[in-house]
């Protein structure tokens, strides 16, 4: 064997490897973070929160790259190639490494494996291109791109940051967001956590899944010091900004046949009633023991998490009965569906921005831990740059990264242009306006251009004088986009059953393309693409394959890509019989 140093350095980083992702295997499991600063020996957090098998996968191919190098196989190097082009991504130190091995691999290491012959290196460059882009594509199906981009402090949006004259004099509660998200953020945060409470702050709540937030008060003075820390990126005011939207126009046409206008009834009648799917209302609180949402002597509500009491406001309960009411004239749009209470509003109907942050946290962390396809509506909203992009971005890893459809109102601002409200603005929600019985786009029905993304609002959907109940168990008609969101979560929750395998981007899409075209000819910021229509929808979805099946797809381009890069060895050893 020739002396081949930088070899042996490669085998004994793979060894630490091995090590490591055996160890962060074991921790996962137990819920225990690690160390993010060392992500590059462990893997990325998101390959475990996809699934466990993963990272188990890539350890037996560790393992057996370090015994295949032994035996100069070239197959052990593509396969080696592979696996740092995973690691390629976990910036920096996992992409200086990976880089360089990769570079070494291909290009420059000799005479233990097949010879790197000119003719050879179009097989090696076309192998390596297409194990690249399929596994960047199996990063995009899976939203770990997104959580990449946060790791390396990409991906907040494009927003102004806040400044210290944003905040005002003495304590001042903030909202401090780090780089990342996930369990292995909570070594970070300890470590600011500390440096808040030596200078006399108070952390009141942290969250770690859909954004990597910690919640304090602190004073005024510091707040110059936190951001210059390179973990931060950035401090906010936490303040009272979101508010539910509830509108009570005049009592005329009063709307008992939402289930009709949105065409839910050709699934009904063939038992396609949300049975199964779990909906999370964020929002006041839901009273779930009143008979419209009591289904068998129990509440339809499994779950609950609360900052301010039980049901502080009627408006969740309201919310709740259009999506699951079990009322025999006043039927929610999914009777069969469960639900989970997220009340985080207080009694004036108003939340901090925090606390949607927690709400939501609580919703994909509850997901993670149960094995069931979690919706989420949410029935408020607040000036688009009014939280400097914070639940924007949260809103879009809810729904990338945790595969939680987020139902979001468009807002009560309308008729004026350019009104959507925050998260409705963010690009990977689906955000719904309103209109009556008539079809027509109700005056209050905020309207578009998005912020964020253009095409806002995406769909519409029944909302002025909707019968509904409130948390006394009475009958009540309300208006506004907060009751055309739970009617279209309520939507979302038939197109799921039986479609646990589809992403959120594909149940919107459903929604977009079998929408029934208002307004002008096409998509306009009135109506978006239309009136949902959940039984065109539904025939849609069933016509595409579930995203989850792409992974397949681009597992079999990796295989691909690793055979093309071994053609010469392989190809020599068929030569010689």
């Amino acid at each position: 064997m020739k002396e081949d140093t930088p070899l042996k350095f490669i085998m004994l980083y793979f060894t630490f490897k091995v090590l490591f992702i055996f160890i962060g295997v074991i921790l996962f499991i137990f819920n225990i973070p690690h160390i993010p600063f060392f992500n590059f020996l462990f893997e990325d957090t998101s390959l475990y929160n996809f699934s466990i098998i993963i990272p188990i996968l890539i350890l037996i191919g560790y393992i057996y790259v370090l015994k295949g190098f032994q035996q100069r196989s070239n197959l052990a190097r593509s396969i080696s190639i592979v696996l740092c082009f995973i690691t390629l991504f976990v910036f920096p130190f996992g992409t200086i490494i990976s880089s360089l091995i990769i570079g070494y691999l291909i290009f420059f290491e000799k005479g233990t494996f097949q010879e790197n012959k000119k003719h050879n290196i179009p097989f090696r460059a076309t192998g390596i291109a297409l194990i690249g882009i399929s596994i960047i594509g199996f990063m995009s199906i899976t939203g770990m791109v997104t959580c990449i981009s946060e790791n390396i402090g990409f991906g907040y949006g494009n927003f102004q940051m806040a400044s210290v004259s944003d905040f005002g004099s003495g304590d001042v509660d903030v909202i401090i967001q780090l780089k990342g998200a996930g369990i292995q953020s909570i070594e970070t945060q300890n470590v600011i956590i500390q440096d808040i409470s030596n200078t006399g702050g108070i952390v009141t709540g942290r969250t770690l899944y859909v954004a990597n937030t910690i919640i304090a008060t602190i004073d005024r003075n510091e707040i110059n010091n936190l951001m210059n820390n390179p973990n931060i990126v950035q401090v906010i005011p936490d303040k009272k900004i979101f508010n539910i939207v509830d509108l009570n126009p005049p009592m005329v046409n009063l709307l008992d046949n939402n289930h009709d206008i949105i065409n839910a009834d050709p699934l009904w009648k063939n038992g396609i009633n949300g049975s199964g799917i779990v909906v999370a209302v964020v929002d006041t609180g839901i009273n779930g023991n009143i008979p419209a949402l009591t289904r068998s002597g129990e509440s339809v509500v499994i779950d609950s998490y609360e900052l301010y009491g039980d049901y502080a406001h009627s408006h969740g309960t309201l919310c709740a009965s259009c999506i699951a009411s079990q009322d025999s004239t006043y039927r929610g749009i999914a009777p069969d569906a469960d639900l989970i209470d997220i009340g985080v509003f207080q009694s004036d109907g108003s939340a901090y921005t925090s606390d949607i942050l927690q709400g939501w946290d609580y919703v994909a962390n509850w997901k993670q831990t149960h094995d069931r396809f979690v919706i989420c509506s949410n029935s408020f909203g607040a000036d688009s740059w009014s939280d400097m992009g914070v639940t924007s971005g949260a809103a879009n890893k809810m729904s990338q990264t945790y595969g939680i459809p987020m139902i979001c109102a468009a807002g009560n601002e309308g008729p004026d242009a350019q009104s959507i409200a925050t998260p409705g603005i963010a690009e990977h929600v689906l955000a719904v306006g309103a209109v009556d019985d008539n079809n027509v786009i109700a005056f209050f029905s905020s309207r578009g251009p998005g912020s964020i993304s253009d095409k806002k609002p995406d769909i519409v959907a029944p909302g002025v004088n909707v019968y509904m109940f409130d948390e006394t168990g009475s009958i009540s008609t309300h208006s506004g986009t907060s009751f055309s969101t739970p009617i279209v979560a309520g939507a979302t929750a038939l197109l799921a059953q039986g479609h646990e395998g589809y992403s959120p981007s594909q149940i919107y899409n459903a929604f977009r393309r079998g929408a029934v075209d208002l307004g002008n000819s096409g998509f306009d910021y009135e109506y978006g693409y239309g009136l949902i229509d959940v039984f065109r929808s539904y025939e849609m979805i069933e016509n595409e394959i579930p995203q989850s099946s792409y992974i397949y797809f681009f597992i079999g381009f990796i295989i691909l890509g690793i055979g093309i890069i071994s053609y010469p060895e392989w190809k020599q050893r068929l030569s010689y019989g």
